[in-house]
């Protein structure tokens, strides 16, 4: 996904139970404001979770509900799945200062936000199960644009 596509993204959006979120829209910042767009290209589209991220983002869910409650009245409701202690979307722009931080930190040479999503892509692709078999990722029936790896199916 790309950056305003995550930014942008909101727990309506968002089926964990199905392993599916839809990208409807993308967060971006023009003139000094904040403002919900169509996806590049205007492909509203369903993405398949791969198993390992639905534990995380039911951590991040309640981690979020708990703050929400936290926060009280200071809270500002937004539905986004990605937002700030005070419950406001992210600025697009902090994602890569964030990315950037936790590389260095991490000892990591910082690469531009957009080939990490090429890599994180990869590594499913890459994987291989107990067996030294390749696991198989994509192609979800889901999916609305022809893709290179449409060959490959979801290991459920």
């Amino acid at each position: 996904m790309r950056r305003g596509e995550n930014v942008g993204l909101r727990w309506v959006d968002v089926d964990l139970d199905k392993r599916v979120l839809y990208v409807r829209q993308q967060t971006q910042r023009r003139r000094g404001r904040l403002y919900d767009d169509d996806p590049k290209g205007c492909r509203r589209r369903a993405e398949s979770l791969l198993a390992m991220c639905i534990a995380p983002l039911r951590w991040h869910r309640m981690r979020q509900a708990a703050l929400r409650e936290r926060m009280g009245d200071k809270w500002e409701t937004s539905g986004h799945v990605f937002t700030t202690r005070t419950g406001r979307p992210v600025e697009p722009r902090n994602v890569y200062r964030s990315f950037s931080r936790v590389a260095r930190k991490a000892g990591l040479r910082v690469i531009r936000l957009h080939d990490a999503r090429h890599g994180c892509a990869a590594l499913p692709i890459a994987a291989v199960d107990a067996k030294g078999d390749p696991l198989t990722v994509s192609g979800s029936p889901l999916r609305r644009c022809p893709r290179q790896d449409s060959n490959l199916r979801h290991p459920l």
